[in-house]
C-alpha cells in the first residue's frame, strides 16, 4: 500500500498547486482536523443553536404582534440573544484557530501526526488574541462608516478601502496563529504578504469560497427537502413569523449550519496554504538578497539577517 506524500507547505506556489495542496493536505489530515472540529467548536455552536431556539421565535411572534411589543420582547430576550451570538463567535473564532495551531505543528515538525495536546498548547491565548483582532476590525469598520456620511466622495473613498483590507485579512487568522507577533503588527504582516498579490489572494477566496458555498448549497438543498413545508408557509400571508420560524424549525437549521461547517475545512486550510506560499515567497525572497549581498562585498552582522517567525 503506497502512502500519499505529505505536501510541503513553506514553498511558493500557483493557483493550482495551492488548489492542489489543499486537497492533499485534507486527504491525509481530515480525519483529526474534523474531530478537532467535533470535540471543541461543536458544543459552542450547538449552545448557540439551543439558545436561540429559546429565543428567535418568541421574537419573530411579537413581529406579527405588531411594532409596539417589539422592544419590550427584545430587552426581555437580549440576555439569550447575547449568550448565542457570544457562543457563536467563539466556536467560529476557535473553528480556524484550531486548523492553523494544526498546520503549525505540522511545519514545525515534519513527518509526525500532531496530537489534541499539541493543537490545544497554545489554544486559550491565540483564540483570545484572535478575538481582540475580530473586535478591533469591527470597531474599526464602524468608526469607518463615519465617512460614508460625506456624500459620494465618502463611499467612494470607505467602500474600495474595505474591500482591500478585508481581502489583505483573510490570512490574518493564520499570521496570529502561526506567527508569534505582538498586538497588533499582525495588522501590518497580512497586509505585507498581500501587498503585491492582492488580485491572486481575491481569485484564491473567490474560487475556494465558491467551492464551499456549493458544497453548503447542497446541504441546504436536502435540509430543504425536509423541511420544506416550513419554508413553502413562509410565502403564506396568513402565517405568523411566530409559527413559520418555531423552535424546531431553528433548531433544524442550526444542525443543518453545525454539518455545513465541517465542509469549511476547505476553506480554512486553503488560505493556511496560501498563507505559507506567500510567506515563502516574501521572506525567502528578502532572505536571498541580503545573502546575495553580503556574498558580492556587503559586510554585517549575521544578526542583521531577517529573524522570520511562525
Amino acid at each position: 500500500m503506497t502512502h500519499e506524500k505529505e505536501p510541503v507547505l513553506r514553498k511558493v506556489r500557483d493557483f493550482g498547486a495551492t488548489i492542489a495542496d489543499t486537497f492533499a493536505f485534507l486527504r491525509l489530515h481530515w480525519r483529526p482536523l474534523a474531530s478537532l472540529y467535533v470535540l471543541f467548536v461543536v458544543p459552542f455552536l450547538l449552545l448557540a443553536t439551543l439558545l436561540g431556539a429559546d429565543a428567535l421565535p418568541s421574537l419573530f411572534q411579537s413581529f406579527s404582534d405588531g411594532f409596539d411589543g417589539i422592544l419590550p420582547k427584545l430587552i426581555k430576550l437580549s440576555p439569550l440573544l447575547l449568550l448565542s451570538a457570544l457562543n457563536y463567535l467563539i466556536g467560529s473564532t476557535l473553528y480556524p484557530t484550531l486548523v492553523y495551531l494544526y498546520m503549525r505543528r505540522v511545519e514545525e515538525s515534519p513527518g509526525e501526526r500532531p496530537t489534541i495536546r499539541d493543537c490545544t498548547r497554545l489554544l486559550l491565548p491565540k483564540t483570545l488574541l484572535n478575538l481582540a483582532y475580530i473586535l478591533l476590525m469591527v470597531l474599526a469598520l464602524g468608526l469607518g462608516l463615519i465617512i460614508v456620511l460625506l456624500p459620494v466622495v465618502g463611499i467612494l473613498l470607505y467602500v474600495p478601502a474595505m474591500i482591500w483590507l478585508v481581502v489583505c485579512f483573510t490570512i490574518l487568522t493564520p499570521v496570529v496563529t502561526i506567527e508569534d507577533r505582538p498586538f497588533p503588527s499582525a495588522f501590518t504582516r497580512a497586509i505585507r504578504l498581500v501587498t503585491g498579490r492582492w488580485w491572486y489572494t481575491l481569485g484564491v477566496v473567490m474560487i475556494i469560497g465558491l467551492i464551499c458555498y456549493f458544497i453548503s448549497s447542497v446541504i441546504g438543498i436536502a435540509v430543504n427537502l425536509v423541511t420544506g413545508q416550513a419554508a413553502i408557509n413562509i410565502l403564506d400571508p396568513e402565517k405568523d413569523l411566530g409559527k413559520i420560524f418555531d423552535r424546531n424549525q431553528i433548531l433544524v437549521s442550526g444542525i443543518s449550519f453545525i454539518v455545513q461547517q465541517v465542509f469549511y475545512l476547505v476553506l480554512h486550510v486553503c488560505m493556511g496554504i496560501h498563507y505559507f506560499s506567500l510567506v515563502e515567497e516574501k521572506d525567502a525572497r528578502g532572505l536571498d538578497a541580503r545573502l546575495d549581498s553580503l556574498g558580492s562585498g556587503g559586510r554585517g552582522p549575521a544578526s542583521s539577517l531577517p529573524e522570520e517567525q511562525y
